[in-house]
């Protein structure tokens, strides 16, 4: 079932002093089904946040159409979602626990929820302590926690990992797993493509306000790719060149890469063994989600 559906969304910014418009987001279209761990993409304003302000409400959409769990009385459906943006905002002077507890009376939840909250983000032993003298990691674990409070059905997450540790990454990624385990859909922001690849299930990646790729994880990062080793490589790129069913060839950490449109390494093989050409290796290739990426959005 999809919970978060957009079909034909934009946004464009007027200034009517500079007769001036900016078009952030382009008519786009996606879904994200239950229990999805969703990665929305992109380089710097791309329209991600703008997106992510429409789905919350945060920023009002210029045209196009915006379902959650396919309704479009968004004011009752929006309260099924838990979400943090990239810059925690509590109160510094106040401790983990009472700002959590300030949330959790605005929107009548139970102490309990607030104790099995700290407990799961790992700062139960720290919930007294002063949110200012929380580092990095602790504050978007607290958001984490914020955004977690009412059980929400989706959570939404603006760049959860910016600016971390790899400690503090790991403990971001467990957390997120842990809710896509539970059945929650997690719909996040992210600029760090390998942990994006470790944790998600599918992507969108969206390019200058238009949604260029979506799907899951393992069907864009599976491309049809070969990796071969010879004594000359780039002889062997130029080979390669020369079949019909090669997309690309590039020379790279001692081997040639090539993008296929089909994949059939033996084919290949045989083109190359009738232009006299061996090669002392020759196997299936993926591709990382970065590579995909860069590819996508360059």
């Amino acid at each position: 079932m999809s919970v978060i559906e957009v079909n034909n969304l934009s946004k464009i910014y007027r200034s009517p002093l500079a007769r001036k418009e900016k078009c952030a987001v382009d008519n786009i279209s996606f879904s994200v089904e239950q229990g999805q761990i969703f990665g929305f993409l992109g380089p710097n304003g791309s329209g991600k946040t703008t997106t992510i302000g429409m789905l919350l409400d945060i920023i009002n959409r210029t045209s196009g159409e915006i379902r959650l769990f396919g309704d479009t009385n968004l004011n009752a459906a929006r309260k099924r979602i838990g979400a943090t943006l990239e810059t925690p905002n509590f109160y510094p002077y106040l401790s983990g626990y009472d700002n959590l507890r300030i949330v959790a009376k605005i929107k009548g939840i139970g102490e309990a929820r607030v104790q099995e909250i700290l407990g799961i983000v790992k700062l139960a032993d720290r919930q007294k302590d002063a949110f200012k003298t929380y580092s990095l990691g602790m504050k978007q674990r607290l958001a984490l926690a914020s955004a977690m409070l009412s059980d929400p059905d989706i959570i939404i997450l603006d760049e959860p990992a910016n600016g971390l540790d790899p400690e503090g990454i790991r403990e971001i990624r467990e957390i997120i797993k842990g809710l896509g385990k539970q059945g929650k859909t997690v719909f996040l922001s992210s600029h760090l493509l390998d942990e994006v690849e470790q944790t998600c299930t599918h992507v969108a990646v969206i390019k200058n306000g238009k949604l260029v790729k979506q799907g899951s994880v393992q069907e864009l990062t599976s491309r049809n790719i070969a990796r071969l080793e010879a004594d000359d490589t780039d002889f062997l790129r130029t080979v390669i060149r020369g079949y019909s069913g090669a997309l690309s060839a590039e020379v790279r950490d001692g081997a040639v890469y090539v993008a296929l449109s089909e994949g059939n390494l033996s084919e290949l093989n045989r083109h190359l063994a009738s232009q006299g050409v061996y090669v002392s290796h020759l196997s299936e290739a993926r591709q990382s989600l970065e590579e995909v990426f860069i590819e996508l959005t360059s």
